[in-house]
């Protein structure tokens, strides 16, 4: 403990506090979900690419599912209508899998309008990204 002396009482606690948040959010990169927060402007009838990357440790995890949800009331609305929506996902592996998920909405109307967020869900649990502000004019 020669490397630690002089250090006083609040100094410790704050080096263990520090460590354990350290392991507990290493704990925690089983599952990221990860893009820019944002707020983005459409003209109705044009095209919008909503774009999120997910990182998962497959041993941790098992299987995934990712998709982008519209905010809505009384719940979330996940976008998968075929005549709205195309979704696109692609997987790479390189020491952790990486899923990318990007989501087009095809033909921009004013019910396009909200926020707009990429959800992930595995066995062990869930994470979300930001919300991206979508606003329809033109």
């Amino acid at each position: 403990m020669t490397g630690l002396t002089g250090l006083t009482g609040a100094t410790v606690l704050l080096l263990v506090s520090l460590c354990a948040l350290s392991s507990t959010q290493e704990e925690k990169a089983a599952l990221e979900v990860n893009y820019p927060q944002s707020r983005v402007a459409a003209a109705p009838g044009s095209s919008l690419r909503l774009l999120c990357h997910v990182t998962y440790d497959v041993a941790q995890c098992g299987q995934l599912r990712a998709a982008w949800y519209q905010s809505g009331s009384p719940s979330d609305v996940e976008l998968t209508d075929p005549s709205r929506y195309v979704t696109t996902v692609n997987e790479t592996e390189d020491g952790a899998r990486r899923r990318r998920v990007m989501t087009e909405i095809v033909h921009v109307t004013p019910r396009d309008e909200g926020r707009f967020q990429c959800k992930a869900e595995c066995k062990d649990g869930g994470a979300v990204g930001h919300f991206i502000q979508v606003t329809v004019g033109g």
